[in-house]
């Protein structure tokens, strides 16, 4: 969406981000943050905020790299920012479907590999900085695909996405 930061676009007026809080703060222990710029505006909701250690964007999985240092549970939970139409509570649905040590969300036959939950006893090893979230789950074995419930919206990719109505 031409390089904006994703967190502070609004959706039926409200951030991205904000949204994704209200939804997440019920679900988890702890709530992180992901994010290489506006870094004192997400620390200003509260929440523990983490850069990616490779300098420049290296794409998803330096993100997802640091969120494994800075996660101190057996869970991480990955959640895009621009999934507009979660199910609640996205965290037990990926726990009660959880077989093996990745769990992927499916809607509308894709896989979306960026909402995820990892099971950390299971994974031995940090992910790496580049390459594909795809590409490092079917290393360690592959992932278990689960079936959201219809309309779920993943990822918003356009500004139409963000302005139809609900």
């Amino acid at each position: 969406m031409g390089g904006v930061d994703k967190g502070w676009l609004s959706y039926q007026g409200v951030p991205l981000v904000v949204r994704a809080l209200k939804l997440l703060s019920k679900q988890a222990g702890t709530v992180l943050i992901s994010a290489n710029r506006n870094l004192s505006r997400y620390r200003d909701l509260g929440v523990t905020v983490v850069a990616d250690a490779v300098p420049g964007y290296q794409g998803p999985l330096a993100g997802v790299q640091a969120l494994w240092r800075a996660c101190g549970e057996q869970y991480l939970l990955l959640v895009p920012v621009d999934a507009i139409h979660l199910p609640d509570p996205i965290s037990q649905i990926l726990l009660d479907a959880k077989q093996g040590a990745v769990t992927v969300a499916c809607c509308d036959g894709d896989d979306h590999f960026s909402c995820a939950l990892l099971d950390r006893k299971l994974i031995q090893q940090s992910p790496p900085s580049h390459g594909s979230l795809r590409g490092w789950y079917q290393g360690l074995g592959g992932w278990f695909s689960v079936a959201m419930p219809k309309h779920t919206v993943l990822s918003a990719n356009t500004h139409t996405e963000l302005t139809q109505p609900q």
